[in-house]
């Protein structure tokens, strides 16, 4: 994933020798310096230099930030087109890392947030303040997140859903809170572990609904043991 360019392809000569200058440059969200050159046939690059700016060593030392990371790269690499830059969702990676590596306590909260942004820097802005089909407020109301509606309905329009596209009023304000606030602020908000968990796979199932693609990491990450989350239990939040 580059700022420049977006997300490309490029292969890099001899990378799994043991000796290789280019392999720490490209390990598992490590941010680097690249020199790309285009090669003569496809859409992909060559890769020939690289250094490494920051290589996020505390989060790979953590198994369950571990597993957050593979969830990030399933998004990235699942629901980002290639060749289209994304600078402002590529500032947000940056924050997103930094923000895990700062507050670890509230990794799963951030990450909530930073997926509301990937939606709306791709085109799919969630409309949480009045119905998306009715125009009603939605103020002191539960809701139904509808990805095909471009965000919450109301009562009336809404009817049944998936429970964990079921919200409440309280629960809508943090998801709106999540969005407004800059992503280095969102540990701001006062949420519980257990509200946070809820908060993040609400926005995750929205995801997975609105590009049609399973997060295959999730289950694996939701089945890591932890001592300060609470289980969900797919009831409305």
């Amino acid at each position: 994933m580059t700022r420049e360019a977006g997300k490309v392809r490029a292969y890099a000569r001899g990378v799994r020798k043991p000796k290789s200058k280019l392999a720490p440059a490209l390990e598992f969200f490590t941010e680097s310096t690249f020199v790309l050159h285009s090669q003569k046939r496809g859409d992909s690059y060559g890769l020939s230099q690289a250094k490494v700016l920051n290589g996020h060593p505390d989060l790979k030392k953590d198994l369950s930030a571990i597993a957050l990371l593979q969830l990030l790269a399933d998004i990235l690499l699942g629901c980002l087109p290639e060749g289209e830059p994304h600078p402002v969702l590529f500032d947000g990676v940056r924050d997103l890392l930094k923000g895990w590596e700062t507050h670890p306590e509230h990794r799963e909260q951030i990450l909530a947030a930073f997926v509301l942004r990937f939606l709306t820097d791709g085109g799919y802005p969630l409309e949480l303040t009045d119905c998306a089909q009715c125009g009603e407020t939605l103020s002191g109301k539960k809701a139904l997140l509808v990805p095909h509606r471009g965000g919450a309905l109301c009562p009336s329009c809404g009817g049944s859903g998936p429970p964990r596209l079921q919200v409440t009023p309280q629960s809508m304000a943090w998801l709106k809170k999540l969005l407004e606030l800059p992503l280095a602020r969102v540990t701001l908000l006062k949420l519980s572990s257990s509200q946070a968990r809820s908060v993040l796979l609400t926005t995750l199932e929205y995801l997975e609904r609105t590009f049609e693609k399973p997060l295959k990491t999730l289950d694996y990450y939701l089945s890591l043991p932890t001592k300060s989350l609470s289980q969900h239990n797919d009831k409305p939040f």
